[in-house]
């Protein structure tokens, strides 16, 4: 059963997706470079801004969006508004985001969760995000 985050939207157990489907896109389907980022995500359904939240642990971000680790995965194509902070950052960034894929643990991806993409970052949350990127573009 699908727990609810508010406003109607429901956040999917591992089991509700199917072998292949949502499946996270390989290093060569992506347009923006990742780098690893170990942080705690605040999401709140975009519809319903004052419902509850739910904490999520980031595993890596690049300037498209960010990859969230979880064994509960929201729907494909749900809006969420998401906040972090990027390490030595005081002040954390608030985004509104889609979910654009979904997977669950396998033998070919060990790690389960989702990847988020950013649909209004501002500009200087961008530059700070990019700043990240850069500071840590030997990290793998």
């Amino acid at each position: 059963m699908p727990q609810s985050l508010g406003g109607g939207r429901a956040i999917l157990p591992p089991s509700a997706l199917c072998e292949g489907e949502g499946m996270s896109p390989g290093p060569e389907d992506r347009r923006y470079v990742r780098r690893p980022l170990y942080a705690t995500v605040t999401v709140r359904d975009a519809g319903e801004p004052n419902a509850g939240a739910v904490l999520f642990d980031a595993v890596d971000i690049s300037l498209g969006g960010a990859f969230l680790q979880s064994e509960l995965l929201l729907e494909v194509g749900d809006e969420v508004e998401i906040t972090f902070a990027i390490p030595d950052e005081m002040d954390p960034i608030h985004v509104r985001a889609k979910v654009a894929w979904a997977t669950r643990a396998n033998e070919q991806k060990g790690t389960p969760g989702m990847g988020l993409q950013f649909l209004d970052l501002t500009d200087s949350d961008r530059e700070r995000i990019a700043n990240y990127i850069a500071k840590h573009r030997d990290a793998e």
